[in-house]
């Protein structure tokens, strides 16, 4: 097949095309000859004739199962290879005659690409692509090529065949490939574009942000370099007493002077008071981890600096051979800040014991002391920024090893977690926000009661861009989960806007009524009539302007996204908009004006307090007389400071601007005065407010396959998806779950022993959160035994309500091991009233080639819908695959599976329950 022709097929499957016919818009892949295939089709009825093609060839009629209005399943022919081929929908045979365009199956699904510089790749370095059907079956025979384009120059490179990974992360599988940049590369932006058979290329479209809705090019750069001049740290060794402070401070100090630098560390051991605030362009390098260590000084929690080590401001800059020792409370020992570009950690280890020396007598005579913070406090690495890279370290953290939370919700992108040795007291990673990022080759051990295990969450709902999306999370192994609700993975948060009708043109879409708020970046799904089951992400609201009429909250925001403000005249001391003039700034000091903070003594409450914009009540008009005056108005750098209070207007790491105690540590209170008049706090933030939005009218990065119409319902949702878990073990814990909203997940060949199951897990809780195109792939549970959850909550018979979740309940997969569910809709899923969605919450589920070696089985129910159930095989089991077809709506498809001889058909063993 040509490559050209396929970039001409695929830019025409884009446009709108007309309804009359039914259209195919997604195919569960890979999927190989003989497999069955889920399809999403719009106009789906009994009598829709499904073809397929390949290499040219004549059209086949497929064979049909499991139709629903929005699809089926199909069988791909045995005659076929497993590789690229087309698919087609008619009304009939008669209809095959008109011109449609038909659906490529197999071909690769790009969602991002990695390389060695995060974002980049260098000449000599590598990059990886991350998607479906990367290769099409699990024993490779074709590599695939990747096309590199630049001014016309075509380059081609064919993937590395490695089945190990070589100790790098290498190992091509249907999700990932590996490919070696040849050092005689020329520097520049390059368009790619990838094929799994060397014919069928597909271009690169990542979604960025819904700044970049679709990234097609790469960049092959030399990386900057840094200073290399050394500073070593000259101190005397050993002991407390020997405080090196002054001589690492010395040696950092002579290293920001420079430009950057090596700050040396020889062998020794380094007693220290943070925190060390690492300058640009600079890396903190100890002679080796097993050679040199570096001991802070115990805090508390009044005492501790945000970070033992962290950078100044937001910059480039590393740390590696080093061993750092942390034995009282710590906010965090390593923190990146928001909007640094490019820094590392590696080869370092870390001993974060927030509980060294406790022991549960508190009495005179103990040898311990006493904690007076709470369990799993503190985070080892602390992560935000770009092209991070966590790499080959050993960290050993009584709280949270490596996490992105309370952290600005900056999340994380293009950042690689690899070969390092985790042991966790709190959660092994919160993976909050994070897009584009590999994790892999980690080894993950619980070691407190308290432990938890990792996640891909996003709990901020509505803020900034809260979504969660690329992710390849290969070849780690988590263990010894027993915390919290035991959940070994998850998908989290929820969170939505909207939930209703929807029409469509081309990439604008229209509401009948306003959503409750924008969602920058988020996820538009359709969730019943036509466009069932597919997604777009949201580029934009069409903008409105802010009216003060009662009042606007104040946000410190990306400088490139607030509006201006300015100082209006040196004497006035007022902040004004550059678009209203002589507009005060006040704090919300009453109950009227903020609900949670009220109080009617402005600036007497030792917390902070929200800070609002023209707000007019006859509470409020009391009290705003605590407007803002700057100090030091005819230099750079200002603070705003309220007249009656003395509170100084502070702007936090996460966002948050209030009114707060000018020393407060927790929030800056300089600001600097841009060129344009605008304030910016030091962590690159400008004062502003958040423009508004016709909430009715809404723009999508790319058109629907049929324009939605009068049918189409649809839900606006954080997005979660493009994740890859892939080649895991996971040991002694709890389940592992597509919870709330995932979109395009898959589970493939990974291993399980004494673990709570995994499940596509569907919720209604905070917003219409689907599962949809979601796929388990050969996984194995090589034990099924496991803690069930039958002491969370009060006893069934006593409260009937609680019932979900207990086994059999609609809130747990036990005793089966996989499951598709779903809730929030009401009897007879649960008890609860329905929340108002009345469809599929889980559709297009793929559960193909998985193995329970004892104990264990699988479940569908609650709203699931067009689920395929192939080929699966159950031994050593009490239950089997079990359908609840009562609440099931359609399109459960059973195929080729095994089941343990003596279970009855469709045994539930709760029947009565469920």
């Amino acid at each position: 097949m040509n490559w050209v022709w396929v970039a001409v097929l695929i830019a025409t499957a884009t446009q709108c095309v007309s309804s009359a016919s039914p259209v195919v818009t997604w195919a569960s892949v890979p999927v190989e000859p003989g497999h069955h295939m889920l399809l999403a089709v719009v106009g789906m009825t009994n009598s829709t004739l499904i073809e397929a093609q390949q290499d040219g060839g004549q059209w086949i009629p497929l064979s049909v199962n499991g139709v629903t209005d929005y699809g089926c399943a199909v069988t791909v022919p045995t005659t076929f290879n497993a590789g690229p081929f087309l698919v087609r929908a008619s009304n009939s045979l008669k209809d095959t005659k008109a011109p449609m365009t038909p659906f490529q199956v197999n071909v690769v699904q790009p969602w991002f690409a990695f390389g060695d510089r995060g974002s980049s790749s260098s000449p000599g370095g590598w990059l990886r692509i991350v998607g479906e059907a990367v290769t099409v079956t699990q024993n490779v025979g074709v590599a695939p090529v990747l096309m590199l384009t630049m001014a016309g120059n075509v380059k081609t490179i064919s993937a590395r065949m490695s089945t190990s990974g070589d100790g790098i992360g290498a190992k091509l599988t249907r999700w990932h490939a590996f490919f070696d940049i040849p050092s005689s590369f020329s520097e520049g932006t390059y368009t790619l574009q990838i094929s799994n058979d060397g014919e069928s290329y597909v271009p690169l479209c990542t979604f960025v942000t819904p700044d970049t809705p679709c990234l097609t090019s790469w960049q092959i750069q030399t990386p900057p370099q840094w200073p290399r001049d050394v500073f070593t740290v000259n101190s005397t060794q050993p002991g407390p007493a020997r405080n090196a402070t002054e001589a690492v401070q010395s040696a950092i100090h002579a290293a920001s002077m420079n430009g950057g630098g090596i700050v040396y560390f020889p062998r020794g051991q380094y007693f220290v008071k943070g925190p060390l605030l690492v300058p640009a362009n600079t890396l903190l390098k100890g002679e080796s981890k097993e050679v040199v260590a570096i001991y802070f000084e115990e805090e508390d929690t009044s005492t501790a600096p945000p970070a033992y080590i962290t950078s100044q401001g937001a910059v480039s800059w590393g740390m590696e051979g080093l061993t750092l020792f942390v034995t009282s409370y710590a906010n965090n020992v390593v923190q990146f800040q928001p909007g640094t570009d490019g820094a590392f950690m590696r080869g370092c280890r870390i001993r974060y014991n927030s509980y060294f020396c406790l022991e549960p007598d508190t009495s005179a005579s103990s040898r311990g002391r006493k904690a007076g913070w709470l369990y799993a406090a503190g985070t080892a690495v602390m992560l935000a920024g770009t092209n991070l890279f966590v790499t080959d370290n050993d960290i050993y953290s009584s709280g949270d090893v490596v996490s992105t939370k309370n952290n600005g919700a900056a999340g994380a992108d293009y950042m690689h977690i690899a070969r390092n040795r985790f042991w966790n007291g709190g959660t092994t990673h919160w993976g909050i926000s994070w897009k584009q990022c590999i994790y892999e080759d980690n080894v993950a051990t619980g070691v407190s009661t308290t432990a938890m295990g990792s996640n891909y969450p996003q709990y901020a709902h509505n803020s900034g861009l809260p979504h969660v999306q690329n992710i390849y999370h290969h070849n780690n192994s988590q263990n010894m989960v027993w915390g919290n609700d035991r959940e070994m993975m998850t998908c989290d948060g929820g969170g939505g806007v909207y939930y209703g009708p929807a029409t469509s043109s081309g990439t604008h879409v229209s509401l009948p009524t306003a959503a409750s708020n924008s969602q920058p970046g988020g996820a538009l799904c359709v969730l019943k009539g036509t466009g069932t089951g597919e997604c777009r992400r949201v580029v934009s609201n069409a903008a409105g302007n802010a009216s003060f009429a009662n009042g606007v909250p104040l946000y410190a925001t990306d400088c490139a996204a607030a509006p201006g403000w300015t100082l209006p005249t040196a004497s006035s001391g007022l902040i004004s908009s550059k678009a209203i003039t002589n507009l005060t700034i006040c704090t919300c000091c009453d109950s009227t004006c903020g609900s949670v903070y009220g109080t009617d003594k402005c600036g007497a409450e030792p917390f902070p307090e929200p800070v609002v914009i023209g707000y007019n009540d006859s509470f409020t008009t009391q009290y705003q007389t605590n407007i803002f005056m700057v100090h030091n108005k005819l230099s750079s750098s200002i603070r705003l400071q309220l007249l009656k209070s003395g509170k100084c207007l502070g702007q936090k790491l996460s966002g948050e601007t209030a009114a707060v105690a000018c020393n407060d540590t927790d929030y800056y209170t300089n600001w600097t005065v841009l060129s344009d008049g605008r304030l910016q706090s030091p962590n690159l933030k400008c004062l502003g407010v958040k423009p508004t939005s016709n909430l009715q009218s809404w723009v999508v990065d790319r058109p629907f396959s049929v324009d939605l119409d009068s049918t189409s319902y649809v839900t606006i949702m954080p997005f979660v998806g493009h994740i890859a878990f892939n080649g895991n073990e996971y040991q002694d814990g709890g389940e592992v779950q597509f919870y709330a909203q995932a979109l395009g997940v898959v589970a493939a060949e990974n291993n399980f022993a004494r673990m709570g199951g995994l499940s596509a897990w569907a919720r209604g809780y905070s917003g219409k959160n689907a599962n949809l195109c979601n796929s388990f792939i050969e996984n194995t549970i090589e034990e099924g035994n496991h803690v069930w959850n039958y002491n969370t909550h009060p006893n069934p018979i006593e409260d009937p309500t609680t019932y979900p979740y207990f086994p059999g309940g609609s809130k747990t997969i036990e005793p089966w091991s996989f499951a598709s569910l779903t809730n929030e809709q009401g009897p007879p899923i649960d008890p609860k009233p329905s929340t108002g969605f009345d469809g599929a919450f889980n559709r297009f589920i793929t559960f193909r080639g998985n193995k329970v070696n004892s104990n264990g089985g699988i479940v569908v129910r609650g709203t699931s819908a067009n689920v395929l159930v192939e080929n699966n095989i159950i031994a050593n089991s009490d239950v089997g695959i079990h359908v609840n077809y009562t609440t099931t709506q359609g399109g459960i498809v059973l195929k080729n599976n095994t089941e343990p001889s003596g279970v009855p058909e469709n045994y539930n063993p709760y029947a009565n329950q469920n």
